[in-house]
Parts: structure tokens; C-alpha cells; sequence
């Protein structure tokens, strides 16, 4: 059938015409289900059934439309998280190439193009989000705090926990001023993470943990449910407690699996 179609099409000469209206579908449609303060767990899920749409309207914005593509890159970033890492890569670089301008979505982009490298390369992905916050700090507040967010993730990943901190303190309160309390529920997770390992800050660390779990059961949010699990399992890890840490990292595993966020397991 698609095979017919695309003969037809090229018989009436609307080949041009048909993939330009499938990428601005397709650009809109993720538009609309984007936010940056997101979660992997947000609306962006329903377009995990379209890979190949989203490949070929890719494939579509490097013959004729650049910027169109560097837009459906930052604004499909979930989609990757849960999907293939690789390939958020290639399109990342191909569309920051061509397009250099200082715009939003470059540096939506840039985020994006980050977070594909932060359990490979922690510092690949710090530059590529300072790029990003230089961007974000004058055009728009909320992609501001969670390139702030990433960049806290990022450093913890990197084992610099008081980077993280400060990043991730400016993150939570960026979004305590826009009032985003579901998108920071990511952010006073991972903050948590940071702050275990000092023992004398590793009990706040578990009631805020315990905090987010609640808020991310209201908010029907598996994403930060699952960090807080962790969180908890590297509280009880460090508190000397193996097998409830073992519990705790089984139930954020298991919620990992049930969002198949492949290229995030085994981070």
C-alpha cells in the first residue's frame, strides 16, 4: 500500500507537497505534547508508536528544512530517553551543524543532544548544556530550569556532588517561581541523590525522598516514583542496610521496565 501511494504521488508530482505536511503534522503534534520540564513518564509517550514518522520527517528536514528539524529535535527528547540513544545523537549533531542561529530551539537542541551523553561522557554533556543555559537564561525561563536540572544530573553523574547541588538548587527554585510542582518533582529527587552521601544531610535526604514518592503517586508519575526508589535504595545502601537498598532498586528497576526507557536501564 505505502509503496502504491508513493507511486502515485510521484506521478502527480505532490511528493514535496506530501512530506512537507507530514513534517509540519508531525512538528506540531510533538509541540503539543512537549514541556521542558517534562518527565520520560510524560504525554510525549504517544509518540513512541511513530519512530518511523519521526525518522523520515528527520530524514525530510535535512534535505529542506533544517531548522524545522533542529525544533523536532528538542522537542522529541523524551522520545529518545525511552528509545535509542544513537539515534538522538546522529540527528542532534546533523541539525546543531546547520543550524548555528541562537534561537529556543537550538537551545532545546542542545539539551537534548546532552542528555544522550551524560552516562557516556558527563563532561561532553556539561558543555553541551552550558551552551544551552547561556541560550535558556534569556528566552525562556522554563527551559532554563530544567537545562539547570540536567546540568545538576549531570555533574552527579560525574561524582561532583556539590556542583550538583548548587545546579540543582537553582533548578528547584526556578521552578518554585514559575509554580511547576509536578516538574520539579524530578528535580527534588535527583537533589536528594546529591545530598546522600553526606551523612550529616542523609536523613533529609530520605524524607524528601519519601516526599517525592508520595507526590509522584498523585501525580501519576512512574518516572519519579522510580528516582525516588533509587534514592531510597542509595539511602539504605549507604546506611549500611543491603537488602533494603536491594528492595528499593528492584522496585525502581522494575518501574524502569514497565516505561521501557531502554537506553536509560543500565544507567
Amino acid at each position: 500500500m505505502r509503496l502504491y501511494a508513493w507511486e502515485r504521488l510521484q506521478e502527480a508530482s505532490e511528493v514535496e507537497l506530501a512530506r512537507q505536511g507530514h513534517l509540519h503534522y508531525f512538528l506540531e503534534r510533538a509541540q503539543s505534547l512537549f514541556s521542558p520540564s517534562d518527565s520520560v513518564d510524560g504525554p510525549s509517550r504517544q509518540l513512541d508508536g511513530d519512530l518511523d514518522n519521526l525518522r523520515s520527517a528527520f530524514e525530510w528536514c535535512l534535505e529542506a528544512d533544517p531548522y524545522a528539524g533542529l525544533g523536532l529535535v528538542g522537542v522529541t527528547r523524551d522520545v529518545w530517553m525511552r528509545r535509542s540513544f544513537a539515534e538522538c545523537r546522529r540527528w542532534a549533531r546533523a541539525f546543531l551543524e546547520r543550524c548555528p542561529e541562537e534561537t529556543l530551539a537550538r537551545a532545546q537542541a542542545l539539551e537534548t543532544a546532552a542528555l544522550v551523553e551524560v552516562f557516556g561522557d558527563p563532561a561532553v554533556a556539561q558543555r553541551l548544556l552550558k551552551q544551552a543555559r547561556r541560550l535558556a537564561a534569556r528566552l525562556d525561563q522554563t527551559t532554563l530550569a530544567a537545562v539547570e536540572y540536567n546540568l545538576g544530573f549531570a555533574a552527579f553523574v560525574g561524582e561532583n556532588v556539590r556542583q550538583a547541588v548548587r545546579h540543582l538548587e537553582r533548578a528547584l527554585s526556578l521552578m518554585e517561581r514559575l509554580d511547576d510542582q509536578h516538574g520539579s518533582l524530578g528535580v527534588k529527587g535527583i537533589l536528594a541523590w546529591a545530598l546522600s552521601p553526606d551523612h550529616r544531610r542523609r536523613e533529609e535526604a530520605r524524607v524528601r525522598l519519601e516526599r517525592v514518592l508520595q507526590q509522584a503517586k498523585e501525580f501519576d508519575d512512574r518516572y519519579a516514583a522510580a528516582i525516588a526508589d533509587y534514592g531510597l535504595g542509595l539511602y539504605w545502601r549507604w546506611s549500611g542496610h543491603p537488602s533494603r537498598a536491594l528492595e528499593r532498586f528492584r522496585r525502581a528497576l522494575g518501574t524502569a521496565r514497565e516505561l521501557a526507557t531502554i537506553p536509560t536501564l543500565a544507567g
